[in-house]
């Protein structure tokens, strides 16, 4: 007792060491603990990330394995192309091939949906092609619909005077083609060209009075002016012949001035 007495600071001391030396170990092993499982949870998400890339790149083969046949299709059609003489023959492979892909026939603004990379190389081949047969034989030698859906390829590419060049050849062929018209509307739209675009779907509907997305795009056109009486008048004529265009412009922000008028709200009701 008389020696702890005596020596009872060098005691505490040692205690203090000790128990510092205890608080430091439990330190370091709780920090391997941690350090452990974090390097587990790294590999469980490196082990994740891989599993996932492995899934996609089977999607990814099973995608092409599909596509393939149609890549070859237009492969050999291409081929043809080179051997043919005749402008019949052309028309006839051109607008084949082109029908194997997606590419919409009529062009929605709204919707900005783009082309797969298949249906965009095919319709990049056959318009070269195509291209290289009007030279040849002086003259456009598509159908009008070919040329209306590369000018559509073109459109969803973001190229809009490659889109409305195509529209135009298509227009040279058949000037009565409604669709062609109408596209080349939407092209003109998104370039800010409204004097030319309402010209277009003015023709549009010369052709075909019934062509109810030509009526909402001039509805849209003149709601965006603040031209009330010519919105509501052709929003009108849209709803008779589709009744879907009552939700549309409830929802197209071009309409948004006249949400809270009463003649449209009694219009879209």
């Amino acid at each position: 007792m008389e020696f702890i007495k005596a020596n009872w600071i060098a005691l505490l001391a040692l205690i203090f060491t000790a128990l510092a030396v205890i608080f430091t170990a439990l330190l370091l092993i709780r920090q391997c603990i941690s350090d452990r499982k974090a390097k587990r949870e790294r590999e469980e998400e490196k082990g994740q990330e891989f599993r996932e890339r492995v899934i996609k790149l089977e999607e990814r083969i099973d995608m092409l394995i599909k596509l393939f046949p149609k890549l070859e299709k237009t492969e050999e059609s291409l081929k043809k192309l080179d051997e043919i003489k005749t402008p019949e023959e052309i028309r006839k492979i051109t607008s084949e091939t082109l029908k194997t892909t997606d590419i919409p026939n009529i062009i929605d603004a709204k919707i900005s949906k783009k082309l797969s990379g298949v249906d965009k190389l095919i319709a990049t081949m056959i318009a070269q092609k195509l291209d290289e047969k009007d030279k040849q034989f002086s003259g456009l030698i598509g159908n009008a619909s070919d040329y209306l859906l590369l000018g559509n390829a073109k459109y969803k590419e973001g190229d809009l005077p490659g889109a409305i060049e195509y529209y135009d050849k298509a227009l040279t062929i058949d000037p009565k083609y409604a669709d062609a018209w109408y596209n080349k509307g939407v092209a003109l739209s998104d370039l800010k060209r409204y004097d030319e675009e309402i010209e277009c779907y003015d023709k549009t509907l010369t052709i075909n009075p019934k062509y109810a997305n030509a009526w909402f795009s001039k509805a849209c056109i003149y709601a965006s002016k603040d031209d009330k009486s010519n919105a509501l008048k052709n929003l009108s004529r849209a709803i008779e012949l589709d009744n879907k265009y009552k939700d549309d412009a409830k929802k197209d922000e071009d309409f948004r001035n006249l949400w809270d008028v009463e003649d449209f709200k009694k219009l879209v009701k």
